[in-house]
């Protein structure tokens, strides 16, 4: 894969499959896929049936929500690393949380992900959740 297909390949991971539309996840993680993320079990997001169930955990609690990225990507010997950022509405349902549903909120977080020749098959991530729990209401600000 080369460092602009790569580039392709993760703008489509968050405008296709971030932003709901998990069909393509097939076309865009290999089948052994793993996630490396803290405080997530990653047995449990395996491959592209993982990868959907990750993306459905993250978007429950918004109406809307719509990730972009925000720098990069940056490609270099088999890896990617990009900045993102989401905007969306708050529907509820965060433990905690005193923010009206409705309350529009606005947070970064940043992918890094190794590729073979077609497909992502490692990913760590992360997002700035002292941003968002503070949007909620569960942070003094």
């Amino acid at each position: 894969m080369t460092k602009d297909d790569a580039k392709r390949l993760y703008q489509r991971l968050l405008t296709e499959v971030w932003n709901g539309d998990g069909a393509s996840a097939e076309s865009i993680v290999a089948a052994d896929f793993t996630l490396h993320t803290a405080g997530i079990a990653s047995a449990q997001f395996k491959g592209p049936d993982g990868l959907r169930r990750l993306v459905a955990n993250a978007r429950a609690p918004f109406s809307t929500i719509t990730f972009f990225v925000a720098l990069g990507p940056v490609v270099q010997d088999g890896l990617l690393a990009a900045l993102w950022s989401a905007q969306g509405i708050y529907a509820g349902g965060v433990p905690g949380s005193t923010a009206p549903v409705g309350t529009p909120v606005k947070f970064n977080g940043h992918d890094f992900l190794r590729f073979d020749k077609s497909r992502f098959v490692e990913y760590w991530g992360g997002a700035d959740d002292a941003e968002l729990m503070s949007q909620l209401g569960m942070f003094p600000r």
